[in-house]
């Protein structure tokens, strides 16, 4: 890792790293269940680092600051219909602790339908909890699309109880110096990210581990 990418990690954990800490653990599905030490990260081009690789993309620097596995499963262009289709290749066969989802923004730039980006986002949910890893869902609005599209991910996690993680990437997609393009972050725009979950997945492995 650059060693500027490092210093803003570090320096952004600080200033980010403890959101969603307060967090209701013991009511998420499958906390008191959930085995190994592994966490897949299920998603699209956000995830896998488009144009920048996932060595250099932000679950590759969790990997670094995480006590467990870091298993990257994103997939450049990916919709949340693509990701539900290889759950079970990508996710479940990797016995996951934790499953964070970070997916649907493809679904609005191709001008999807809404309702079935949400039904396939609750069956992925469903699907973790199915294989006992802990869900997390993170939120995001990129601003490309329709207002609020997006926000069908907040009521998945309403539903069905996962761990809900909101302004992780809203900054970042909204400015330009952290994008390589009109979409994907840029390496600082990966630590940014990184420093975001950071914090959240901590907690949430250490109140794992403290069961």
């Amino acid at each position: 890792m650059r060693r500027g990418v490092r210093h803003a990690l570090a320096v952004v954990a600080v200033a980010l790293g403890t959101a969603g800490c307060g967090a209701d653990h013991e009511a998420l599905p499958n906390f008191h269940v959930a085995e190994g030490e592994t966490i897949v990260f299920l998603g699209d081009s956000l995830t896998a680092g488009a144009r920048l690789g996932k060595e250099r993309a932000y679950p590759a620097l969790l990997a670094a600051a995480l006590p467990y596995e870091v298993v990257n499963a994103g997939e450049n262009g990916d919709t949340t219909a693509d990701a539900l289709a290889r759950f079970d290749r990508d996710v479940a066969s990797r016995a996951p602790a934790i499953v964070v989802v970070l997916i649907g923004g493809n679904d609005g730039l191709r001008r999807g339908s809404r309702e079935v980006a949400r039904a396939n986002v609750t069956r992925i949910v469903e699907r973790i909890v199915a294989v006992g890893a802990v869900p997390v869902v993170v939120g995001f609005d990129m601003g490309l699309f329709g207002a609020g599209f997006t926000a069908f991910l907040e009521e998945v996690a309403d539903a069905t109880g996962a761990l809900y993680l909101d302004d992780v990437l809203d900054d970042v997609l909204r400015s330009p110096s952290l994008k390589i393009d009109r979409v994907h972050p840029n390496e600082e725009g990966h630590a940014r990210i990184a420093a975001a979950l950071e914090g959240p997945l901590r907690a949430l492995i250490e109140a794992l581990e403290a069961r």
